[in-house]
């Protein structure tokens, strides 16, 4: 599929529509105005009681925090649907997040890759280097950032699966909404990845409010 880049500059298309970001400061990282005093606070005191002190953990190595103003998850809901409403208008095809939801946005594929970065290197690698040191949390080196949308007339479930990552951030980006959960089922081995559900020993583990946008941020490390 054809994919469009844009990096928060104007682009001027061949029928003369342009797209202009409608939050320009989101492009560029500035935590006090993306985070939470808490968060922030926690982050920066960078020790690993200070971190633990804004986690509850509802089962082993799966833990819950506030992390992001209201404010900036708004803009960037509305950043997301600035660039959709261009791509529809030009009767572009984009790569969306993965071959399980058909409707969403590849962050990077806009121009906030620069900025996640950041937000990867400064603001989660101190967590996972706390939290998930057995699988390099404290190396992370690349990203794929991106959102879904759940609705009536959009993905309705996304099917149990396996995160081809490291660590995973799951943001609830919803507005008002209703219905929707989160379940983890555990880690797999390796040989077992992309095994059938065995039903009889099947176990949820933690059921979490889910949304009809959800931002996916899963972060890598590089084994080479």
């Amino acid at each position: 599929m054809q994919k469009t880049p844009y990096n928060g500059e104007n682009i001027q298309a061949e029928h003369d529509i342009t797209l202009k970001p409608l939050h320009q400061e989101l492009y560029s990282m500035h935590p006090s105005a993306f985070f939470l005093p808490t968060f922030l606070e926690a982050v920066r005191t960078n020790t690993e009681e200070s971190i633990a002190s804004i986690m509850t953990e509802p089962i082993p190595g799966v833990f819950s925090f506030a992390m992001l103003q209201p404010n900036f998850c708004d803009m960037l809901l509305e950043e997301v649907e600035n660039f959709e409403k261009w791509v529809h208008a030009m009767k572009f095809k984009i790569m969306r997040p993965n071959t399980m939801n058909k409707y969403g946005a590849v962050l990077d594929d806009f121009g906030l890759e620069a900025m996640l970065n950041q937000f990867m290197e400064e603001f989660i690698a101190p967590i996972s280097k706390v939290f998930y040191p057995e699988v390099g949390g404290g190396t992370l080196d690349s990203h794929h950032a991106f959102v879904v949308e759940y609705g009536k007339d959009r993905d309705v479930e996304l099917g149990f699966h396996v995160d081809d990552s490291e660590v995973t951030l799951n943001v609830c980006l919803g507005k008002q909404f209703s219905g929707g959960e989160l379940y983890f089922r555990g880690i797999r081995c390796e040989n077992h990845v992309n095994s059938e559900t065995q039903h009889e020993i099947y176990m949820v583990l933690i059921c979490l409010s889910m949304c009809p946008c959800m931002l996916g941020f899963a972060i890598f490390v590089d084994t080479d």
